[in-house]
């Protein structure tokens, strides 16, 4: 008698469990969601800014962080990981929405990040897990990076990238960008490992379609 009431009540939460997840992984839903979106024009600023994965990918995501951003931690660990399980069908671009203040730790990490990628583009990764680990410290980063170049080159680039982000109204990080569409906020970032394959089906379908039309 005491212990039918608990194996009810577990009961009705694996059946809410599982219709939650049911609910969670339907991309029919998602996609509406997605498709209501506003279109951003998220090309590549002057052809500078970080590029990781396939850049002839059918699918491609935009990420806009800042350094010093708590919550962008989190996000880099999410969008790394689903870029190495997808490395051939995503092409990821890392925009950064920084102070324009060019002594500003976060400012100074994104130059040094933009210098770093374009001298040897085979240690941005691991320049980006350190920057974006959760007990990183920018000060530290720098003072360890800092013989990789000597002069910044990005002061403009850096400042385009704050002027998109402003003229598209964002002013918070992290932001998610799927093909020019905002990721949709009532979804977890780690959910789109469940949409992934079926974004890049139907991206891909797309593109081919377009082909045999023009």
């Amino acid at each position: 008698l005491f212990i039918k009431p608990l194996l009810e009540k577990q009961q009705e939460l694996i059946k809410l469990k599982v219709e939650y997840y049911k609910f969670k992984k339907n991309f029919d839903l998602f996609y509406a969601l997605y498709s209501k979106s506003d279109f951003f024009d998220t090309n590549n600023i002057s052809g500078k800014e970080i590029l990781l994965g396939n850049k002839n990918a059918a699918l491609k995501m935009l990420l806009v962080t800042n350094p010093s951003c708590f919550y962008c931690k989190a996000a880099h660990a999410d969008v790394m990981r689903l870029l190495k399980k997808h490395k051939d069908d995503v092409n990821l671009m890392i925009r950064f929405n920084v102070p324009k203040d060019a002594d500003h730790p976060s400012h100074k990490t994104a130059d040094k990040l933009l210098q770093i990628y374009h001298s040897d583009r085979s240690n941005i990764e691991t320049a980006l897990h350190e920057v974006y680990a959760d007990k990183a410290n920018l000060e530290n980063w720098l003072a360890k990076s800092g013989s990789i170049a000597s002069k910044s080159s990005f002061e403009q680039l850096l400042h385009d990238e704050k002027e998109w982000c402003n003229k598209n109204g964002i002013h918070f990080t992290p932001a998610l960008f799927i093909n020019g569409k905002q990721y949709p906020k009532m979804y977890d970032r780690r959910d789109l490992q469940y949409f992934i394959e079926d974004l890049v089906e139907l991206n891909e379908d797309s593109i081919s379609i377009m082909e045999k039309i023009s």
